[in-house]
């Protein structure tokens, strides 16, 4: 080891912030979804960071279950399937939970929008 570096005692960690790029491969209508927030919403970056956190979860849950992400296959069942998993599986408390399927109605719009989901902000219900 040469002068001036540290033994280590195992793998090297990096910290990785909140909004840096997922470990899942990118989902690019999430990522145009977040752009269209941040310059034509005005949403702030920390919202932006929670939102792509939220919906990267989303989507890696959906993918989970049905092979692969595709917005034009998003139904209520899977939207309700996510909301019970956030529940039972997960324990978010309410206002965490709150957030969580704010991100997913406001997604959901910006696809209905684009027309790339039957689904509409409405078929997600808050408590």
């Amino acid at each position: 080891m040469s002068a001036g570096r540290r033994a280590t005692a195992g793998p090297r960690r990096t910290h990785r912030p909140v909004g840096d790029a997922p470990a899942q491969p990118a989902v690019p209508d999430i990522d145009r979804f977040l752009d269209a927030c941040l310059i034509e919403e005005g949403l702030s970056p920390a919202t932006a960071a929670t939102y792509r956190q939220v919906l990267y979860a989303f989507a890696a849950w959906v993918a989970a279950r049905a092979g692969a992400f595709a917005p034009a296959a998003l139904s209520s069942q899977i939207v309700r399937g996510w909301q019970r998993y956030l529940v039972a599986e997960r324990g978010l408390d309410d206002d965490t939970y709150v957030k969580y399927l704010s991100a997913l109605r406001s997604f959901l719009a910006f696809l209905h929008g684009e027309w790339l989901t039957p689904l509409t902000r409405d078929d997600v219900k808050l408590p």
